[in-house]
């Protein structure tokens, strides 16, 4: 199997990502065991995506960025929709009420400070990824200059500060650094897929058997974490050894599959405000519709609330799109008429 695969269904994947992710913050009864364990363990769909987004990294680094232009793409792709969502959050917690809104939270929530120094999980995944972006030069300069030492260091750097977090019993900072291998891990398979490398037989079979032992790892966490004997958070080490072989599997099995697969590639476009909006959306839905007798906990309630979060998403995504392009171009006249003086 070549690696390159992954490059080639990147938004599939990020597709099924952002599905996963939704079937976790959904409210469906989990009537059996199957569904508890799809709810249970799609945050994986979180992993996939740091996964991805450190693979992606190694392409953009193909093309030489500064420092400054390396920070100011991911910035100008991420900040003005969580901007927009957050504040509109906000706006609604606070009953669009200004005077009710507390300055110093406000900010916090604002700048993604209220993870780091709160251990606030919503929207927790931006100020993670973000802190990553921050990061990834340094990575990559000890990684151009010999890679061995590149992940000898931050690995080093991951196990000290996971096991200062353990002695502080500050359980806020492992949901990031669970997610560390996986990303800087996606760095390195990122290059493999540019160089067109391939992965043997042998390779694939011990991959398939480290994903099945983390899937069975993760059943037995589900089935034991409320009884005291193992935390929750375990599982998160149980998503290390299985994203890659996860994202490997998935690849393979739409090599396979002649259909176009033009959904999942769409919600791969717009997973970013899928993520923002779902949980957003559900929770207000769930609301007004709690004083009628529907069942707001039913699968098909869920999968309606998924397609309006969709819906929503796509016209958010198209709107700041269309706002960047008309920027663009008007930054580029302005050049012109500047050069032509």
């Amino acid at each position: 199997m070549n690696v390159n695969i992954i490059s080639k269904y990147r938004s599939q994947l990020m597709g099924i990502a952002i599905v996963l992710v939704a079937l976790f913050h959904s409210n469906i009864v989990r009537a059996n065991n199957v569904l508890d364990y799809l709810c249970f363990s799609g945050d994986i769909g979180v992993d996939m995506f740091f996964f991805l987004s450190g693979f992606g990294m190694f392409y953009a680094y193909l093309k030489k960025p500064t420092v400054q232009g390396f920070y100011w793409k991911r910035l100008v792709r991420i900040v003005p929709v969580w901007f927009l969502v957050n504040l509109y959050i906000q706006l609604d917690n606070a009953g669009f009420q200004v005077q009710h809104i507390n300055l110093l939270e406000f900010f916090k929530q604002m700048t993604g400070f209220s993870f780091w120094i709160d251990g606030n999980l919503y929207f927790w995944y931006i100020p993670a990824q973000l802190a990553f972006y921050l990061i990834t030069p340094l990575f990559m300069y000890f990684y151009r200059k010999d890679k061995k030492n590149a992940y000898a260091v931050f690995g080093i750097a991951w196990i000290i500060l996971l096991l200062v977090s353990i002695l502080l019993h500050d359980a806020k900072y492992f949901i990031f650094l669970f997610r560390w291998p996986v990303y800087f891990l996606g760095i390195g398979i990122g290059e493999l897929s540019y160089k067109q490398k391939s992965i043997s037989k042998r390779q694939i079979t011990a991959l398939m058997f480290l994903m099945l032992a983390g899937f069975v790892l993760v059943d037995f966490i589900r089935k034991n974490n409320g009884h005291g004997m193992i935390r929750y958070d375990f599982k998160y080490f149980a998503y290390v050894v299985i994203v890659i072989p996860f994202v490997f599997g998935l690849s393979w099995i739409f090599s396979k599959i002649k259909w176009r697969k033009v959904i999942l590639s769409f919600l791969g476009g717009i997973t970013l405000e899928i993520y923002l909006l779902h949980e957003f959306i559900l929770r207000k839905i769930c609301s007004a519709v709690e004083k009628i007798p529907f069942d707001s906990c039913g699968i098909i309630f869920n999968i309606l609330v998924f397609i309006v979060a969709v819906g929503i998403s796509w016209l958010l995504h198209s709107c700041v799109t269309c706002v960047e392009k008309w920027n663009k171009e008007k930054v580029k006249l302005y050049g012109k008429k500047e050069s032509k003086k």
